[in-house]
């Protein structure tokens, strides 16, 4: 899934093999363009993302197909996801277990902070009004 991100001819984000690019901002936007992108490339990949993964059992004797199944999904949409965040925000999220775990992770981390500049942009929009300015929408 190695993709060149400023392959001339699209923009970034917007192809159909290369995952949305998580910088460190605009968390929302790509959460939305990624949950599309990986329910478009295999729809089992979002459910493993949603629900969770079990460890399969260490000794092969005690593994069932259907775990190692969950096994190959869950490392496709670590992968995944891994393949949209640059390197700054991938370090934070390399330790996961899971591709869920990963998912949660970047919400707390991400969720929160956008939250809070969108929270501080209300506020200053809503006191400029307050105070009879010109609020350019």
């Amino acid at each position: 899934m190695a993709c060149n991100q400023s392959f001339v001819g699209f923009e970034e984000g917007r192809s159909i093999t290369c995952p949305p690019l998580f910088k460190g901002d605009s968390y929302f936007q790509w959460c939305h363009q990624m949950e599309f992108f990986i329910k478009a490339l295999d729809f089992d990949l979002w459910e493993i993302i949603e629900e969770g993964f079990v460890e399969v059992p260490k000794k092969k004797k005690n593994r069932s197909s259907k775990d190692m199944g969950k096994a190959k999904l869950n490392a496709k949409a670590m992968h995944t996801l891994l393949c949209g965040l640059n390197d700054d925000v991938s370090k934070k999220v390399s330790s996961c277990k899971s591709a869920k775990e990963m998912w949660e992770k970047l919400e707390k981390l991400y969720k929160k902070e956008e939250t809070k500049c969108v929270k501080s942009v209300s506020f200053k929009l809503w006191v400029e009004s307050f105070e009879g300015v010109t609020v350019a929408s």
